[in-house]
């Protein structure tokens, strides 16, 4: 582990041009939240990761998709954060999306998600006209004991689909997404380890990237295609990095030419650290404060998107899961605009 550490780290710094310093003297930018969803059903920890759904024709009716761990499943929200569909389906930890998977002679936009309940991949559709979730696995795809987070990744160039999901023991497996009689059924075609729990990931379609958060150790960039290998870099680290561990959500705000953000959520500290897409390089940190809507604690899953959703999110939107929402004392997902947080780092969008 430690080999790997340092020469990864060497890799990086070589490949950003930067130096570490640690994450509490880095200047943490205060934003504020402009919206927020109805909160969870249940008490203590239970909401975790959403994903964002955009709509084909009109923006405005994109969803927030969001998982319950205390066997609610997902919770589907519309933009102004009402609660439009529970799937009570089992105590569901991560969740992630893509669009055009071909299956049944149409394409459609399939959502995965990790049930903890019997260490299983959670298949749905998404019907654009009721923007009501349906199941579409073929069967119970078990994955692995103590599942845990989850991505997926859509290999634009031969048009296939695959799910990423990781375990507390460090396993990460990678499974093919195919048809089968109408429904989605997946295979495993490769398995790799990082040395200790992970949980947030995300993939980037156009570069075959994969970025993963080991909690206490920090982000890590593999190759995503199933040929990859175990073969890693370490992009910010806990111990001496920009990150305060646990490391939590991973999401990509992405703009042409290869540019935009990798977002993490820092945990440890309440913050959220952004890097530059294309060479890892740390930028900058931001906080949720306090404001009409109250500010986040304990994130665990994150979601970010650059597309326009309507006037009221014109440079995109970024999800955050918020530990403890006030007065209420339970949990929900709040919702920023994202040229609110890029502007405050003085960032391109």
């Amino acid at each position: 582990m430690k080999r790997y550490v340092f020469f990864a780290l060497l890799g990086m710094l070589v490949l950003s041009g930067c130096s570490y310093s640690y994450t509490e003297n880095d200047s943490v930018i205060n934003v504020l939240a402009d919206s927020e969803t109805e909160i969870m059903n249940h008490d203590g920890d239970v909401a975790d990761d959403p994903a964002i759904w955009l709509h084909p024709h009109d923006r405005e009716k994109s969803l927030i998709i969001g998982t319950n761990k205390k066997g609610g499943g997902l919770d589907v929200y519309d933009l102004s954060g009402k609660r439009i569909q529970s799937l009570k389906d089992g105590k569901f930890n991560n969740v992630d999306l893509r669009y055009g998977m071909q299956v049944g002679g149409k394409k459609v936009d399939i959502v995965a998600a990790t049930n903890r309940t019997n260490d299983s991949l959670a298949l749905y559709g998404v019907d654009p006209q009721s923007r009501l979730l349906y199941p579409i696995a073929a069967r119970t795809i078990s994955t692995l004991d103590e599942s845990y987070g989850t991505c997926m990744y859509h290999n634009q160039k031969n048009d296939t689909f695959y799910v990423f999901v990781n375990s507390k023991s460090g396993e990460y497996r990678e499974y093919e997404l195919f048809e089968s009689n109408a429904k989605v059924d997946a295979k495993l075609v490769r398995t790799f380890f990082v040395g200790s729990q992970p949980e947030g990931c995300v993939a980037d379609d156009e570069t075959d990237m994969l970025y993963v958060g080991e909690e206490d150790v920090g982000i890590w960039r593999f190759g995503a295609l199933p040929q990859s290998g175990d073969m890693r870099v370490l992009i910010d680290a806990v111990k001496g990095g920009h990150i305060k561990d646990d490391v939590e959500g991973l999401a990509l705000y992405t703009l042409a030419d290869g540019g935009g953000y990798l977002v993490a959520s820092s945990q440890g500290n309440n913050s959220y650290t952004l890097y530059n897409r294309k060479s890892g390089a740390y930028i900058g940190a931001f906080r949720i404060v306090d404001g009409v809507i109250d500010g986040t604690n304990d994130t665990d899953g994150i979601e970010v998107t650059s597309q326009a959703l309507g006037l009221q999110y014109p440079y995109g939107m970024m999800i955050v899961q918020d530990g403890t929402d006030a007065p209420s004392g339970k949990q929900n997902f709040k919702i920023l605009r994202m040229e609110k947080v890029l502007d405050s780092l003085h960032l391109a969008y």
